[in-house]
């Protein structure tokens, strides 16, 4: 196919030159939708690597997105959309609580802010949002109400984009001319789209059908729109380990075709020649020999048969087997580099730096979680709050690595006066269960039946020095104790 260069507008439709060979490419093998291995990729290399470099996010992120089908690149945007827990608290922040009537109005304010919290159910919702900025590189939704429940509807990211922020929250537009890619025929497809998406996007659209606006592009209400991104460019931020993954399965290919020669045995006849050189059979007696060691063999599989003349001996086809076997590891090596993501994570070979990569893998994904926090509280201020009292939302930095050790810092935090919520939402626990399930021990007399267990920290007798965090170990122990077991 031919190199084809035009002119054309993107899906945010500035005016460009952009190469159409990739794309045109990329959509024959998304179309077939069932990817034929990476062989399809390998022979677009260099063009993907471009795209990377140079490409729009919109290229790049279809890239993402048909990679996302293979299993390395697959748990490697799991493993960052889903390493936090997102344990959530809802605090009033007030001064009335002298007041009795404002407390019981106050608590029945946190109670409503509650159950908005559990209805768009932040932890599932969260995690899902969180896994698609990894692999997308931006999130774009838009919370509906349906009676008393909130639904967070997604957006499609090829028709939204954010240029400015307001009150610290990325605003949002909408390119409205995505109503005329669904095709809608029947009154029950069009009602179905019209009641989960935006009202004012709707109406927009309505009036460029109209012909009352020529502008596709509409401001969606800030309050209920939002866009939740790692980068400004809205890059994915795993795009760059794309070229090693496409090297890897390169990489498992010769090996497989290795590992197949390997079983494959050639049996060589040399016939004999005389010293002057002078063969000793005739060409219908060596045809003859060729043919009796060939029926003899015919039921042995890989194996063979080679007549010439000299001594027979065996080969053995695979020269370079422990070449490409150290060619697949450098491979499986410079794809989680590129990624940042630690190897031990999916086949553990040891601890030495595990602890290391996932805290700063924690350290990059948190940076998703005060605009996360932003979001749900301007929605609990806007919805729940009054001069006398505002709620607050607080999403505990837990992980599904570091629960325990955050619980023995805030279980450490409570020995000393702190909090006793906190250690129960970081345990997994939802928030408003806690008090009835403390006012249904206590109908149930559980309290007086059962004495709490003695904790570690009001044990006597306790010995020795406490054994240290892995991250706490010199290498060298760390090995050691690997060996050990």
């Amino acid at each position: 196919m031919k190199n084809r260069k035009e002119n054309i507008k993107t899906s945010r439709y500035s005016e460009q030159i952009v190469d159409r060979n990739l794309l045109y490419e990329l959509d024959k093998i998304d179309d077939k939708r069932s990817l034929r291995g990476i062989k399809d990729f390998s022979t677009m290399k260099e063009d993907i690597q471009k795209t990377i470099r140079e490409g729009e996010p919109d290229e790049v992120r279809k890239l993402s997105r048909m990679f996302f089908r293979y299993t390395i690149y697959r748990r490697m945007v799991l493993y960052l959309g889903t390493i936090f827990k997102f344990p959530y608290i809802v605090t009033p922040l007030t001064n009335k609580w002298e007041d009795e009537e404002k407390t019981q109005e106050i608590l029945e304010k946190v109670d409503r802010g509650l159950h908005f919290c559990e209805s768009v159910d932040i932890q599932q919702k969260f995690a899902d949002i969180t896994t698609r900025v990894v692999r997308d590189g931006v999130y774009y939704g838009y919370i509906i109400r349906r009676g008393n429940t909130y639904v967070i509807q997604d957006l499609p990211v090829e028709y939204c984009k954010s240029r400015a922020k307001a009150n610290n929250r990325y605003a949002v537009e909408f390119d409205v001319f995505y109503f005329k890619t669904l095709n809608m025929k029947t009154p029950s497809e069009v009602k179905a789209v019209v009641n989960t998406m935006p009202k004012e996007a709707v109406e927009h659209y309505k009036k460029y059908v109209d012909g009352e606006t020529k502008e596709r592009w509409v401001l969606l209400n800030t309050d209920n729109a939002m866009c939740f991104k790692l980068t400004p460019d809205e890059i994915p931020v795993l795009s760059g380990v794309i070229p090693d993954i496409i090297n890897l399965y390169e990489y498992k290919d010769i090996e497989l075709s290795r590992d197949q020669m390997e079983l494959v045995k050639i049996l060589v006849q040399k016939l004999p020649v005389s010293n002057e050189g002078d063969i000793l059979f005739d060409p219908a007696e060596a045809k003859a020999i060729h043919r009796d060691a060939v029926q003899m063999l015919k039921n042995t599989r890989g194996v063979d048969v080679f007549t010439t003349f000299a001594q027979p001996d065996m080969m053995h086809l695979q020269e370079a087997h422990q070449v490409i076997r150290d060619s697949l590891t450098k491979g499986q090596k410079s794809a989680y580099n590129e990624s940042g993501i630690s190897q031990m994570l999916f086949a553990s070979e040891g601890n030495v730096s595990l602890e290391k990569s996932i805290i700063n893998d924690t350290a990059m994904m948190n940076m998703l979680l005060p605009q996360y926090e932003e979001w749900i509280n301007h929605q609990l201020l806007r919805r729940f709050s009054t001069s006398d009292v505002q709620l607050k939302c607080m999403i505990l930095p837990v992980t599904w690595y570091n629960e325990q050790k955050m619980l023995d810092t805030y279980m450490s935090l409570l020995d000393k006066g702190y909090s006793k919520i906190i250690p129960y939402v970081a345990t997994g626990h939802k928030q408003q269960t806690l008090t009835s399930l403390l006012r249904m021990e206590s109908a149930l007399g559980i309290s007086d039946m059962l004495e709490p267990p003695m904790t570690a920290h009001q044990t006597p007798g306790d010995r020795g020095r406490p054994e240290k965090e892995t991250d706490e170990k010199e290498d060298t122990t760390i090995q050691r104790e690997e060996e050990e077991r």
